[in-house]
């Protein structure tokens, strides 16, 4: 039944349209505090059950990324987790939601009040650096992973947009591409976001963010050579991105609605 429950929020909180926006935190964490870090996320993965059930957002899911110094953009902390919310709206996403409140409530007669108090004073301490964005969903691939769990591994890639061709290249060339490696299971997701804010401390130049996965059959089935007409699309539309290497992450938590 579990799994079930968790199958349904995979396609609710990832295969969502374009009106649906997320709230990402970039985490740079002070050294020694990792384990600090887990026991606050673990604490508010209550909290964030309870507001998904209560339809305050549609989603939450932390990830750990995974180290490489090849991924590493000069000029910024380098991050040890990411942590998603989803919203199905941005009226939804806006609302006001009393964070004392849903917290207590979330844990009454499982944790000490002290221990609740604690929590909502320091859930930043382990925490050197939060770098926040905001993006909407642009379009999606279906779901070819089967069930979402702990240990799940996705890429991200931080994309700058270079002309104003950007997204109809990706829409209208690249995820048909990715639409066929679903079919085959070459694929295992594919999304495209527009960034609409972000932190001061942000990587300003970075206007959307692809986050994918491969799939059971990636790297076992040949591809068939490309036409020239593919040739020249994929050329000319990787042309009209910068995209930053892409990183590693690994899930830890999540939250959907039971």
């Amino acid at each position: 039944m579990k799994k079930t429950l968790a199958l349904l929020f995979l396609i609710s909180a990832f295969s969502i349209n374009a009106q649906s926006y997320i709230q990402m935190e970039v985490i740079t964490l002070k050294s020694g505090q990792e384990d600090e870090y887990l026991k606050i996320e673990e604490f508010f993965s209550e909290v964030k059950k309870l507001a998904v059930k209560k339809g305050l957002q549609s989603g939450w899911a932390v990830f750990k990324n995974i180290p490489n110094d090849q991924n590493k953009i000069e000029g910024l902390t380098y991050p040890d987790y990411m942590v998603f919310n989803l919203y199905d709206s941005k009226e939804q996403m806006e609302q006001s939601v009393d964070i004392n409140s849903i917290t207590n409530m979330a844990h009454k007669g499982k944790t000490k009040k002290k221990v609740i108090k604690k929590m909502l004073s320091s859930w930043s301490s382990p925490r050197q650096e939060t770098r926040n964005y905001t993006y909407k969903r642009i379009s999606n691939t279906d779901w070819g992973l089967g069930e979402f769990k702990k240990g799940l591994k996705m890429y991200g890639a931080p994309i700058q947009q270079l002309d104003e061709n950007y997204v109809n290249y990706e829409l209208e060339f690249f995820k048909k591409g990715h639409d066929k490696q679903i079919e085959t299971k070459e694929r295992g997701w594919w999304e495209l976001n527009e960034i609409i804010n972000s932190s001061d401390n942000a990587l300003k130049e970075m206007t959307h963010i692809l986050f994918e996965a491969p799939g059971p059959m990636w790297g076992k089935i040949e591809s068939p050579e490309p036409t020239f007409t593919e040739r020249m699309m994929s050329e000319n539309g990787q042309k009209t991105r910068k995209m930053w290497p892409h990183f590693e992450m690994e899930l830890q938590y999540f939250a959907f609605n039971n």
